[in-house]
């Protein structure tokens, strides 16, 4: 019976060190990240070389401890445009209030924007108001915008003060009165009176290594190659046009999806290059190494650029990191799952301004050059086969058992 044991504990331990091996095996890359003398959360930077060689959705990439230990990660990409909205008070040129009255107060609209609402940030109250809206242009002469507005609920739980919105007919005056009724109430407490105005940035680029370019012009074409020392994740190109002074033309980007042997030009986005325009061309995020951009001459002369820049939207985690621990980050697993983690739910809690960390550089993982890659498949058909032997020879071993003992009951 110790023989089984034996055999069992050999086939599961050669079955778990071939998956451990194919686990490990299967990242190609690493990318060590500097010491940190405090604990805590950082933002991790991650540079073009990396994004590079993970995949399009980035979902195989680890951060492990000098232990072997997983750090969870949120993982935070930078979108083309940020839009936020921010409330944007007016004047209050004159503020009355009459207990048993009428109290009013009067905002300043110096622009004359046309504007159908008023968001009021008023000290919570717990009482329902009448109002009334007028406009005018200088202050003295007023005209009704909406005769009896009906408010309620000037309180919210939990907050000291609330925003409600005062709908009333599109206005362009440059003054708003309103007017409540306070006769059966005493005033309420009007902090601001404004409106939510958009605004919108740009999100963040990290700029990528400058590409070999191939120029040539025939056929009322330019063509540009551009071809990078490795694959890259594309966001956005911008040119830099030096001549001709005047010029307006159409262009398209491409992306070589073939192999070294065949190319495969694939058409990915149509642009304008202008003078006065940004001259940018954007796309969904490209993954590539070589791409092409052909500019529409016809009977002008070629344009002649000073400059382009290639670049792609920052791409960071967010990691929580003991001090004096070696941390790294590996990647490059096609067969890697997007991880899953509880951080996520807990984003909230983790500041949005953090000390941020640099990496330097990526190395291959040992035992995994390119042209040796192939033997993690080698390496775990040979432990296969190791286990299946083992596996022959118990059933052996238990076969033979089995005849002695029926050849001893046969004698007895």
């Amino acid at each position: 019976m110790n023989f089984v044991k034996l055999i069992v504990i050999c086939l599961l331990s050669v079955l778990l060190f071939s998956n451990s091996t194919m686990s490990q095996s299967s990242y190609l890359y690493q990318a060590d990240l500097p010491l940190v003398e405090e604990a805590g959360y950082y933002e991790i930077k991650l540079t073009p070389e990396i994004t590079g060689n993970l995949s399009k959705e980035l979902h195989d990439l680890r951060v492990v401890s000098e232990h072997g230990e997983e750090v969870p990660y949120i993982l935070q990409q930078d979108q083309v445009q940020h839009t936020k909205l921010a409330f944007v008070p007016y004047e209050i040129v004159e503020s009355v209030s009459k207990i048993k009255g009428v109290s009013h107060f009067i905002v300043h609209n110096p622009d004359k924007r046309a504007v159908d609402h008023v968001v009021l940030r008023i000290k919570n109250a717990d009482v329902d108001k009448n109002l009334r809206i007028s406009g005018s242009n200088d202050g003295e002469q007023w005209f009704v915008v909406k005769g009896n507005v009906f408010v309620e609920g000037f309180h919210e739980k939990g907050r000291v003060f609330i925003e409600k919105k005062v709908s009333f007919p599109l206005s362009d005056y440059e003054y708003l009165k309103f007017e409540m009724d306070d006769s059966v109430s005493a005033p309420i407490n009007v902090l601001h009176a404004g409106f939510y105005a958009a605004s919108v940035s740009e999100g963040s680029y990290m700029e990528l290594p400058a590409p070999e370019v191939v120029r040539y012009d025939t056929l009322g074409k330019t063509f540009l190659d551009f071809t990078f020392a490795q694959r890259f994740l594309l966001d956005r190109i911008k040119f830099s046009v030096e001549s001709p002074e005047k010029y307006k033309r159409k262009a398209m980007l491409y992306v070589n999806s073939g192999t070294s042997e065949n190319d495969l030009w694939t058409p990915v986005g149509k642009f304008e290059l202008e003078k006065g325009g940004d001259n940018t061309v954007s796309s969904q995020t490209l993954k590539g190494q070589r791409f092409r951009v052909v500019v529409e001459n016809k009977n002008s002369p070629a344009l002649q650029f000073s400059d382009m820049s290639f670049q792609q939207l920052e791409i960071s985690l967010k990691a929580e990191l003991s001090a004096g621990v070696h941390y790294s980050l590996i990647f490059g697993n096609k067969e890697a799952a997007m991880p899953d983690y509880d951080l996520k739910y807990f984003s909230e809690q983790i500041p949005a301004e953090l000390p941020v960390l640099l990496i330097s550089g990526v190395q291959t993982i040992e035992g995994h050059k390119e042209d040796t890659i192939a033997s993690s498949g080698n390496d775990f058909v040979a432990f296969m086969w190791l286990a299946i032997g083992l596996v022959i020879t118990f059933l052996g071993f238990m076969t033979y058992k089995m005849v002695v003992d029926l050849g001893n009951r046969n004698q007895g």
